[in-house]
């Protein structure tokens, strides 16, 4: 999604490549809940408390990181 509601639990798909088992996502630098689906589809779980842009990235075990994308909340 573009923009998310502000205190609401929500959960988003991130579609990417090379993910495995293990694999965690971050926002604003804090672990989220991850729900690995495939090396292609991560499930991630969380709630935003404050209106504005927030950072979302993902890390493999051996710490390969993605880029980080931008998610409105408002």
């Amino acid at each position: 999604p573009n923009k998310v509601k502000t205190n609401v639990q929500t959960m988003i798909s991130i579609m990417g490549k090379n993910f495995v088992e293990g694999t965690k996502t971050f926002v604003d630098n804090n672990e989220v809940i991850t729900t690995f689906k495939s090396n292609v589809l991560l499930f991630a779980d969380f709630i935003l408390e404050t209106v504005g842009v927030h950072e979302v990235k993902v890390q493999n075990p051996d710490e390969q990181e993605s880029n980080t994308l931008k998610l409105k909340s408002k």
